[in-house]
């Protein structure tokens, strides 16, 4: 995500890397229901991966907010 830097400079690695495990898991999901059960196609699949991404960059931000104190 954008904030990797921010947790790179803090040697903060681990929230990164569960936040993008659950993120590749998401997108997987979301790929798979926006494809094959709604139908949307090439659409869908951009769709899926911006969702995710953004909630992935939400949750990074959570998670240092939470870290400042």
């Amino acid at each position: 995500p954008i904030l990797y830097r921010v947790f790179q400079i803090r040697n903060e690695l681990a929230p990164v890397f569960l936040v993008s495990v659950g993120g590749v898991i998401l997108n997987a999901l979301l790929n798979y229901v926006f494809i094959l059960h709604l139908k949307m196609g090439v659409i869908g699949l951009a769709l899926a991966t911006s969702l995710v991404y953004t909630l992935m960059c939400v949750a990074c931000y959570v998670i240092l907010l939470k870290k400042r104190g």
